[in-house]
């Protein structure tokens, strides 16, 4: 028995490739062409120009500290500017003037003299006295208008405070970049031992660490070996055991991952 054979199905014709279309085809094109390119360009440079790596350089903080003033209370027991006791203290003493020669008197005049010689010195005596003791009311009643304003104990005017001056300049970090060289150091520290004999040897290396932002470890490399196998299984231990390191700061958690930090050993 023969059977009807299936219909075909007409296929659609193609849509028509309209501008827009080729458009957006040169535009994919070109953009992934320039990708690879710019991928391309920084893996050359990444090997053929590698970044240095960020040496590790121990700083030492210094806080300059100015001297501290006088006192509250030294400051009232002085004497107010321009009182008679404040001139004393600043105008030097006189030189006591040269007696001149005379002549000698009779006694009669010399009886007189010192009569009038005692009298005048009674009288300066008498006015220096009174304004001596008028000058020390006028202090007095100062001194306890400002005492009664101001606490009892002793109190800095100024002085005496931490400069705010740049303890960190040149070729070392900030303060903080440098606390965190110092943690990371003593992290190695702690975890860094030698023998005595090796010790001795007067070793050296030099190792690149690559830490992420997290203080996890993503790499280390030797950029200057020891020559000596047990000195640089030492220092790989060292390295590997010190993990997780210290959280970095933000400022440095792209370089260290990147670029690396240089650190020398021994410690």
């Amino acid at each position: 028995m023969n059977r009807d054979p299936a219909p075909i199905t007409p296929i659609p014709p193609r849509r028509p490739t309209t501008s827009a279309d080729r458009d957006f085809r040169k535009g994919l094109r070109f953009s992934l062409i320039a990708h690879g390119a710019l991928l391309s360009i920084v893996i050359v440079r990444s090997l053929v120009f590698p970044n240095t790596p960020i040496p590790y350089i121990p700083t030492l903080r210094v806080d300059i500290v100015g001297l501290p003033d006088l006192m509250k209370n030294e400051r009232l027991n002085q004497p107010p500017p321009g009182s008679p006791e404040a001139e004393q203290k600043e105008t030097p003493a006189k030189p006591a003037p040269k007696v001149a020669k005379e002549d000698i008197a009779e006694p009669d005049e010399m009886v007189l003299k010192a009569k009038r010689l005692k009298e005048e010195k009674s009288d300066k005596a008498r006015k220096k006295k009174i304004s001596n003791a008028l000058a020390r009311i006028k202090a007095l009643d100062k001194i306890s208008g400002d005492v009664s304003d101001s606490p009892k104990e002793g109190t800095l005017v100024k002085g005496n405070m931490i400069s705010a001056g740049s303890s960190l300049s040149g070729d070392a970090r900030e303060s903080s970049e440098a606390n965190y060289y110092d943690a990371l150091r003593g992290r190695l520290q702690d975890n860094w031992a030698l023998p005595v004999w090796l010790a001795r040897q007067n070793f050296s290396a030099q190792v690149q660490i690559f830490i992420d932002g997290r203080g996890n470890l993503r790499n280390y490399r030797f950029t200057k070996v020891s020559g000596n196998a047990q000195f640089d299984a030492a220092v790989k231990k060292a390295v590997m055991d010190s993990q997780p390191y210290p959280l970095p700061p933000e400022k440095l958690a792209g370089s260290l991952l990147v670029d690396g930090i240089l650190v020398g050993f021994p410690l």
